[in-house]
């Protein structure tokens, strides 16, 4: 129970009332003893009253009046001002004023101390009490927020200017720190409690500039300064997420002349040459573009918020200043050399992993398609070094084969063999480098007339397989004379060769009509290859087919891309073409293409090229296992 609260007035009339009581009393006692008269006894009463109104005038001069002063003075008492207590009259007063001072320069003595610890750490303060008008602020609060002030209590509205000037500006959220005018980083927390208020603001600019460098190592290329290929796939995934862009262009490079480059001058010339080429394409970036470096001689870059019809000029500027620039090297001059290709967003792919690949076929299949605009440069690898090089191989025949097996996928048995080639040559080691040079030359004929040559030898040699086909690369845009195919074709009536056309967007299609209807008088089959993302406008060429060859090396085999390949194997189905799926190299796509029901399969995971074709699995291991797994797992075709 709470016990009752006097004040010190409600005392001095008790006390009045109490001194009157007692002269009224005894006056009327002495009055009833002595029978003196009633005018004596008046006299006493008013007396008593008389000194009861004198005592509570004294109680209220001397303890009551002293007491309220310094009632008033505590309530508005603070830590902030030093106490000003008028001396008393009443020791006990004074007491108690020697106690508050006291008790005040401890709490300034502490305050201090607390403060100048403070000032040691590398934090600034601020706090108040609510109730308080000010707040205090220490040194390294003014100097971290970049305000020049000392140290001490400021008005709360001052105070809330300089806390909301700091808050507005830009904030990081990944670095949870804001960006002064100055370029450093701060960070600024603030609590509020029943009474008080208070808050920490930090430099961290040090800490963001280790976080960034973190970042720089992980996510940016340390030679050409662009993004990596894991960062740029993690920009271009968010960017992807949000429907609110309609089109985005993803655009892949390949230098074309890295490699002669490197052998002719030195891998630093080569590292100059990466630079360069980097330097150009990172004028994207003005346009709001990610640029990254995708692998040694690989670029990538994707642009958006722009609409179709202005990405394609965007496009075209890179390219054209990629085939203005160049470097010096010493008295020599090596221009900038690059394929492209591109895959737009949503049309070739939803997912960034669809647009690259789509764009790394366009890439690699020569597929310099920009809505209209095409640039093919025949000039790649006109060079003297290379020029020398490919006379070199075509003169001496320097083109031999490796052997892939191909196999049945209801059959699980080696149905055939897909001729891979390769060249003797350190300078032109690929058969896309060879193509270059030869389409520069304009020889591709004599490239394809070696190809024929060697493989119709190798098939006559080997007559256990005779009886299966074989695959022969050849070049959708060249013809060779009759006099040529029938030296070549004339006696191979009973050989099962199958001529692997490839098809790029950039196909003739009359020629390649014109090439397949003269290569069917030599009973050779055909097969047309790279179909998957060019699967369009079929007509007529590919009902005339024998084979469809699908490459999905490297392609994510999702919801998408199997709707692609089912699409195709119906068409194959409806016009009696088989259809065969090249670079398996993982039995989960195996088991995803089986259960599409693909007719044959290729790739690492069933058996890597051999020198020489294989006629049965038996006695070859590695194939006899992959063939084995397939029955074992029983996958239903």
């Amino acid at each position: 129970m709470r016990k009752k609260v006097y004040t010190s007035t409600t005392n001095a009339i008790a006390i009045m009332f109490s001194v009157t009581v007692f002269v009224t009393l005894a006056a009327t006692i002495f009055y009833f003893i002595f029978r003196f008269s009633y005018v004596l006894l008046i006299l006493l009463i008013a007396t008593g009253f008389f000194v009861g109104a004198l005592v509570l005038l004294m109680h209220n001069r001397l303890f009551a009046q002293p007491i309220k002063q310094y009632c008033q003075l505590m309530k508005s008492f603070s830590l902030l001002k030093r106490p000003d207590v008028s001396l008393s009259p009443l020791s006990e007063i004074r007491l108690i004023n020697r106690f508050v001072r006291k008790t005040w320069l401890q709490a300034q003595h502490i305050s201090l101390s607390l403060f100048k610890i403070i000032e040691l750490c590398s934090m600034g303060i601020f706090y108040n009490v609510k109730n308080e008008e000010e707040v205090y602020c220490s040194q390294k609060f003014f100097d971290i927020g970049g305000i020049s002030r000392q140290a001490g209590f400021i008005k709360c509205q001052d105070f809330d200017k300089i806390y909301n000037k700091i808050t507005g500006l830009y904030y990081d959220n990944n670095y949870q720190a804001y960006l002064l005018a100055d370029f450093r980083w701060v960070q600024i927390q603030s609590y509020e409690y029943k009474k008080y208020r208070m808050g920490f603001i930090y430099d961290v600019t040090e800490r963001v500039r280790e976080i960034k460098k973190i970042e720089s190592e992980r996510d940016i290329d340390s030679l050409t300064g662009l993004f990596n290929r894991v960062a740029f796939t993690r920009l271009a995934e968010n960017l992807i997420s949000d429907r609110s862009i309609k089109t985005i262009a993803v655009i892949m490079w390949d230098i074309n002349k890295l490699k002669y480059i490197n052998d002719a001058y030195g891998h630093d010339v080569g590292d100059s040459y990466l630079c360069k080429f980097a330097e150009v394409i990172k004028n994207l970036e003005y346009y709001g573009g990610l640029v990254s470096r995708r692998s040694g001689d690989e670029f990538l870059a994707l642009i958006y918020g722009y609409k179709l019809n202005q990405l394609k000029p965007i496009i075209d500027k890179i390219n054209q200043k990629i085939a203005d620039a160049y470097i010096k090297i010493g008295p020599n001059i090596e221009k900038l050399r690059a394929s492209y290709g591109v895959a737009w967003y949503p049309e070739n792919g939803r997912t960034i992993a669809d647009l690259i690949n789509y764009a790394d076929a366009a890439l690699y299949e020569d597929k310099y398609y920009i809505l209209a605009h095409s640039l093919n440069d025949l000039a790649l690898y006109d060079n003297a070094g290379y020029i020398q090089e490919f006379n070199h191989i075509i003169e001496n025949k320097l083109i031999v084969f490796s052997y892939q097996p191909i196999i049945d996928a209801k059959k699980t048995e080696i149905f055939g063999h897909d001729a891979v080639m390769r060249i003797y040559s350190d300078i032109i080691s690929q058969p896309k480098q060879l193509r270059e040079v030869a389409k520069a030359q304009g020889k591709l004929n004599l490239v394809e007339e070696i190809v024929f040559e060697k493989c119709n030898a190798m098939i006559r040699h080997y007559k256990n397989i005779k009886t299966m086909p074989v695959f022969i690369n050849s070049y959708s845009n060249i013809i060779l004379p009759d006099n040529v195919l029938s030296k070549l074709f004339a006696n191979s009536g009973d050989l099962k060769i199958v001529v692997d056309i490839a098809y790029y967007l950039s196909t003739d299609r009359h020629i390649l009509q014109e090439k397949i209807k003269i290569l069917k008088k030599y009973n050779l089959q055909i097969c047309i290859s790279n179909i998957l993302f060019n699967f369009i406008d079929i007509d007529k060429i590919f009902v005339a087919v024998d084979y469809i060859k699908i490459d999905v090396t490297n392609i994510d085999l999702n919801d998408f891309n199997k709707n692609k390949i089912r699409n195709i194997i119906s068409f194959a189905r409806e016009n009696n073409i088989k259809v065969i799926a090249k670079g398996v190299d993982t039995y989960k796509m195996m088991k995803n293409l089986l259960d599409i029901g693909i007719d044959y399969l290729q790739g690492a995971y069933i058996a890597l090229p051999f020198s020489r074709p294989v006629r049965l699995a038996k006695g070859n291991h590695k194939v006899c296992q992959k063939i084995n797994q397939m029955k074992i797992k029983k996958v239903s075709f």
